[in-house]
């Protein structure tokens, strides 16, 4: 039997082998991803072999129950536009790991109230294993990583931070969620809105966003990654911004599984508007490598709370429901 290696897990190519084999099949992700580790290697040409059969099997169900897992009569995205953005989706998150593993690309800058925040200008969402980044422009905003400890497993912590109905206990910014599309049972786009910030006009983002347990050890990852579409333009009232990456690794404290470290990794792109100017950006840098502080301290007394009723929302339904896959809820 082919022993099956952790980077082989990791790879896109295993990645996106394992996300057609749960469509066609409907097996669960490990077997799933067992199957995908275990004939990668077989031939250079299989990822494109894969792509074929997922794209025939989706044609094939068209018509079918909406419910189906990996169709929609109703979705924004091509089936080749789905598969593509599962493959990217597992190519960042390849990335951004390799890129947290090398520690001489950051550089500490905060350390406060048990939360360590450190900062890069090496490409992350680029970042390859053989640790070759492209430097970014400073002007395009730095990387910043935080790294805490939560006081409650990596199963609750995954728990709060998947749950769309809460996430206003620890993110004051995010006024308006919801999801526009499922594009597997890891992976949506979702659309999210802020409000106002002084004189500048609410914001709202559209975000590629995929989750699963890590592969080869415990614990779990959440990534998103803003995302462009001719059918996903900026909504009335607002002006379109970029989050770039945003990820979270999740990973039990050894000897004390009721414990979680944390790994934050976030990347402001561009806000538009007026809020792109130097003055503009420069306040937005520093307010993102304080920030990091209070939202692990949030995040840790929501772990600790009851869950607290979503407020309704104050500008009607998300503009993009009925636009793919879901429908208001």
């Amino acid at each position: 039997m082919k022993v099956v290696t952790n980077s082989a897990r990791r790879s896109p190519t295993v990645r996106v082998l394992s996300d057609c084999h749960a469509i066609l099949y409907g097996e669960n992700n490990f077997k799933s991803q067992r199957w995908a580790a275990n004939n990668a290697h077989r031939s250079p040409s299989l990822l494109n072999r894969g792509y074929k059969t997922c794209l025939a099997a989706l044609r094939s169900r068209r018509g079918s129950s909406d419910k189906a897992e990996g169709m929609n009569r109703m979705s924004i995205l091509t089936e080749d536009e789905r598969l593509k953005l599962i493959e990217r989706s597992a190519q960042l998150m390849d990335n951004v790991q390799h890129a947290l593993e090398n520690d001489a690309i950051w550089e500490q800058i905060i350390q406060k109230e048990g939360v360590t925040v450190w900062r890069t200008y090496a490409d992350v969402k680029n970042f390859r294993a053989n640790g070759c980044a492209q430097s970014q422009n400073a002007a395009d905003g730095a990387t910043i990583r935080s790294e805490t400890y939560m006081d409650a497993s990596p199963d609750k912590v995954f728990q709060l931070l998947t749950d769309d109905d809460r996430v206003h206990e620890y993110n004051d910014n995010c006024v308006e969620l919801a999801d526009i599309e499922i594009l597997d049972h890891n992976t949506k786009i979702n659309w999210c809105a802020t409000g106002k910030f002084g004189p500048f006009k609410a914001r709202d983002f559209v975000t590629l966003v995929h989750f699963r347990p890590l592969e080869g050890e415990d614990g779990y990852i959440s990534l998103a990654a803003n995302i462009e579409h001719s059918k996903l333009p900026p909504a009335n009232g607002y002006v379109r911004s970029e989050i770039q990456l945003s990820a979270m690794f999740m990973r039990p404290v050894p000897g004390n599984p009721n414990k979680t470290h944390i790994v934050q990794m976030t990347q402001v792109g561009q806000l538009g508007g007026a809020a792109d100017s130097a003055v503009a950006k420069k306040i937005t840098q520093n307010l993102s490598e304080k920030a990091p502080v209070d939202f692990m301290k949030k995040f840790n007394n929501a772990l600790m709370s009851s869950p607290v009723p979503r407020p309704k929302s104050k500008s009607g339904p998300s503009p993009f429901i009925g636009v793919g896959k879901l429908n208001e809820t």
